[in-house]
């Protein structure tokens, strides 16, 4: 649990060091239950998922008027503080196989072309698997725990 919200206390210094594997799946298992509950909510409260319609949305969000305006203002906080933290991870992350930041930066643009976004999707997920370089590398020491569990 410590691990799942690492990335959160880590915001003051967003892009440094490193985070293991273990950190970043367990963040994203976090990230997208932070993402689903409030889509869940939503469509619950519109009328399941038949309200996905925008029009019906709409009327509906309007319906509930200050309510919805008092639920949502902090969901998207909230989401917007995960993103980020999802960005540091992601960085810190491909730092802790040896490679540079800017990798994230070049798989989020190609995620803006069509068709070529589902390739970068799987090179993601593929660099987000790989293994931490052994022992200090330029971006820092190992992530704190990291093969503890080797040696017990």
């Amino acid at each position: 649990m410590d691990e799942m919200i690492a990335p959160y206390r880590k915001l003051y210094r967003l892009v440094e060091g490193r985070s293991s594997r273990r950190e970043f799946w367990l963040f994203l298992l976090l990230a997208l239950v932070l993402h689903l509950i409030p889509m869940f909510l939503l469509s619950s409260a519109v009328g399941g998922l038949g309200g996905l319609d925008p029009q019906a949305m709409g009327r509906a969000i309007a319906a509930m008027g200050v309510g919805a305006l008092l639920t949502m203002v902090p969901l998207y906080l909230i989401l917007g503080v995960t993103w980020v933290a999802m960005v540091a991870v992601s960085i810190r992350r491909l730092h802790d196989a040896g490679l540079t930041g800017w990798i994230y930066l070049a798989l989020l643009l190609a995620n803006l072309v069509p068709l070529i976004n589902l390739f970068a999707w799987i090179a993601y997920l593929g660099l987000m698997a790989l293994p931490g370089t052994p022992g200090p590398n330029r971006y820092g020491e190992p992530p704190v725990g990291e093969g503890e569990a080797a040696t017990a």
